[in-house]
C-alpha cells in the first residue's frame, strides 16, 4: 500500500469519493431499471384488468344487440342492428386491440369467426324479409342459429376475459416479486455501499490521522523542550511535505535559539558596561547638581558675585553653568538699575513735596482774600437794598 500513501491527499480523497460515487451510480441505475420494469408490469396488469372489465361490459352490449335482433324477428320488423362486424361497438374494439402476449392474441383471434357468423345470421334474417309467410322461417332460423353462436361468442369472451385476468394476476405477482427482489437488492447494495463507504472512510481516516498524529506528537515533544524531536514520515504526499517543513522549522528554531543565546550573552555584557557608565554619569550629574544648588543658595542669600566654573566640564554641563552665570549677571545688572531708579524717584518725591507745601500756602492766602471780597459784596448788597427801599418810599410819598 506504499503506492497509495505516496499519492497526494486530493487524489486519495478523489479515489475514496470516486468509489462511493460509482457505487451510488450503479445502485441508482439498477434501482431505475427495476422501477421501470415494475411500472411496465403494473401498467400491463392494469391494462389487462381493464380489458377484462371491458369485455364483461361488451357481453352486455352484444346481448342488447341480440335482443334487438330477436325483437325484429318476432315482431316482423325490419332488421335495424349493425350488420358490419367491424362497425359495431364490439367490432371496433376487437379490430384495434393489440397485445404482445401470444396466448391472448390467439384467444382474441378465436372471437373473429363466431362474431362474423353472428352478423352473417343477421344478414340472412334480413334477407328473408318481413313478409308474414316468412315469419316462421325467420323465427326458426333465429332460434336455430343465433343463440348457439351467441353462446360461442360468450364462451370465447369469457375465456379471453379469464386469460386477461390471469395475465393481470400473473403480472401483479411478478410485480410483487420484482418489488421484493428490488427491496432485497436494495438492501444488499445498501449494505455493500455502506461497507465500501465505511472501508473508504476508515482507509482515508487512517491515511490522514496517522501522519497527523505523528506530526502532532513531534510538535508536542519539541514544545516540551525536546530539541532533537523529528518527524519520521518518508512518503511523498502532503503530509510528507509537511513533515519536511516541520523538521526544517525545528532545525531553524534550534539554530535561532543558539544564535539568540550568543546574542543574549553579548547583550548582557553590553548592558553591564552601560550600567557601569550610567553609574558614572549619575555620580557626575549628582556632583554638578550639588554645585548648582550651592550656587543658587548663595545667590538667594544675596551673594550677587556668585559664579560657577565651567572649565573641564562636559559640553552640556558647561553650557548649563555658563547659562547660570549669565542669569546671575543679568539679574545683578537689573537690581543695580532698579536701585538707581528708586533713588532718583525718592529725590523727585522730595522736590514734589516741597512744591506742594508752597502751593498750599498760596491757596490759603487766596481763601482769605476771597472772604474779604465776599464781605464787601454782602455790604454792597445791603446798601443796594436800602437804596431800593428808600426809592420806593419816596415814590409812594410823591403819589400821596
Amino acid at each position: 500500500m506504499d503506492w497509495f500513501k505516496n499519492l497526494n491527499l486530493s487524489i486519495k480523497l478523489m479515489l475514496g469519493f470516486g468509489v462511493i460515487i460509482i457505487s451510488l451510480i450503479g445502485f441508482s441505475i439498477n434501482t431505475y431499471n427495476e422501477a421501470d420494469y415494475l411500472r411496465e408490469l403494473n401498467a400491463d396488469a392494469q391494462k389487462s384488468s381493464e380489458v377484462a372489465d371491458f369485455l364483461t361490459q361488451k357481453i352486455g352490449d352484444h346481448l342488447k344487440w341480440v335482443n334487438k335482433l330477436g325483437n325484429s324477428v318476432y315482431t316482423d320488423q325490419s332488421v335495424s342492428v349493425e350488420l358490419d362486424p367491424t362497425k359495431c361497438s364490439f367490432g371496433q374494439w376487437y379490430s384495434n386491440y393489440k397485445s404482445d402476449n401470444i396466448v391472448l392474441m390467439s384467444q382474441h383471434n378465436n372471437l373473429d369467426a363466431p362474431h362474423r357468423e353472428l352478423h352473417n345470421h343477421a344478414k340472412e334474417i334480413k334477407s328473408l324479409g318481413i313478409d308474414e309467410e316468412n315469419h316462421e322461417a325467420r323465427v326458426n332460423y333465429y332460434q336455430n342459429n343465433v343463440p348457439p353462436t351467441v353462446e360461442k361468442i360468450e364462451e370465447e369472451i369469457n375465456n379471453l376475459g379469464q386469460l386477461l385476468r390471469d395475465d393481470a394476476a400473473s403480472k401483479t405477482l411478478l410485480s410483487e416479486n420484482a418489488l421484493n427482489s428490488l427491496v432485497n437488492i436494495t438492501l444488499i447494495l445498501t449494505g455493500i455501499l455502506l461497507f465500501v463507504s465505511i472501508g473508504s472512510s476508515l482507509g482515508m481516516n487512517y491515511s490522514i490521522s496517522q501522519p497527523v498524529k505523528l506530526i502532532s506528537t513531534t510538535a508536542q515533544k519539541f514544545a516540551a523542550g525536546d530539541k532533537n524531536a523529528k518527524v519520521d514520515y518518508n512518503y511523498k504526499d502532503e503530509f510528507g511535505k509537511l513533515s519536511e517543513v516541520l523538521n526544517d522549522m525545528i532545525k531553524d528554531i534550534n539554530t535561532s535559539n543558539l544564535n539568540l543565546e550568543n546574542e543574549k550573552a553579548s547583550v548582557e555584557k553590553k548592558v553591564d558596561l552601560a550600567v557601569e557608565e550610567s553609574e558614572k554619569q549619575k555620580l557626575y550629574l549628582t556632583g554638578c547638581v550639588n554645585k548648582m544648588l550651592e550656587a543658587m543658595n548663595k545667590f538667594s542669600n544675596g551673594d550677587l558675585g556668585v559664579s560657577l566654573d565651567n572649565r573641564n566640564e562636559e559640553p552640556l554641563i558647561s553650557d548649563l553653568f555658563n547659562g547660570f552665570n549669565k542669569v546671575v549677571t543679568n539679574i545683578t545688572y537689573m537690581i543695580t538699575e532698579v536701585t538707581e531708579a528708586v533713588q532718583a524717584t525718592a529725590s523727585a518725591s522730595t522736590q514734589i513735596s516741597s512744591s506742594s507745601e508752597e502751593m498750599a500756602a498760596g491757596a490759603q492766602e487766596q481763601s482769605s482774600q476771597s472772604a474779604e471780597v465776599a464781605a464787601a459784596m454782602e455790604e454792597m448788597t445791603r446798601t443796594i437794598m436800602e437804596t431800593t427801599q428808600n426809592a420806593t418810599t419816596a415814590a409812594q410819598k410823591s403819589k400821596d
